[in-house]
C-alpha cells in the first residue's frame, strides 16, 4: 500500500483560509499500475469482469499469448482469445503485458507486428533461468539477440 502525507488548505471564493473545515476526498484514478493475471474465463463472466475492473488498472493474460493458445494446429494461428481479451482490457481502460514472445519456441513476428504497440510492455522470454534451450542452438548470446529483436518489433 502506498501512502503519502498531505497537507489541504481550505479557503472561501475571496481566498481566505477556512479553519476546521470538513471534506470528503474521493480517489478517481491511480498513479501507478496495480494489476493481476486474467484467464480466458474472464470473458463473458460479468461478476468476474466487475471484480476485476473495481481493483485493478492493469492485466497481464496467462496464457492466451502463448504459442501452444494461439496455434494450437501446427501453421494456424489463432488469434480470437487474446483479441477478445485485449477488447475487454481496451474497453476498461486497463493497460496489459503482453506475455510471453520467447519460450522455447523460435517464432516472433506474427505476435509482435499483430500486438505492435498494444502492450506497455512484454515479457520477452520465459523462464530463461530454468532451460538453455536457445543458448544451446544459437549460442551464448541468444537471449540478448531475442531483446534485439523484440526492440526493433515494437520500440514502444
Amino acid at each position: 500500500q502506498r501512502k503519502r502525507a498531505v497537507t489541504i488548505h481550505v479557503s472561501d471564493q475571496q481566498g481566505n483560509r477556512l479553519q476546521g473545515a470538513a471534506i470528503t476526498i474521493n480517489q478517481v484514478s491511480k498513479d501507478f499500475p496495480f494489476g493481476s493475471a486474467i484467464a480466458h474465463t474472464i470473458l463473458g463472466n460479468l461478476p468476474y469482469q466487475n471484480w476485476f475492473v473495481e481493483r485493478f488498472n492493469a492485466a497481464v493474460f496467462e496464457n492466451e499469448l502463448k504459442w501452444y493458445a494461439t496455434e494450437p494446429d501446427q501453421g494456424k494461428t489463432n488469434y480470437t482469445l487474446a483479441d477478445q481479451m485485449l477488447e475487454f482490457v481496451r474497453a476498461h481502460q486497463i493497460i496489459a503485458r503482453g506475455h510471453n514472445i520467447f519460450w522455447e519456441d523460435p517464432k516472433i513476428q506474427s505476435l509482435m507486428s499483430k500486438y505492435k504497440e498494444e502492450f506497455i510492455h512484454w515479457d520477452v522470454s520465459n523462464e530463461m533461468l530454468h532451460f538453455d534451450f536457445y543458448e544451446q542452438r544459437l549460442g551464448p548470446d541468444a537471449t540478448l539477440h531475442f531483446y534485439e529483436t523484440a526492440h526493433q518489433s515494437d520500440p514502444l
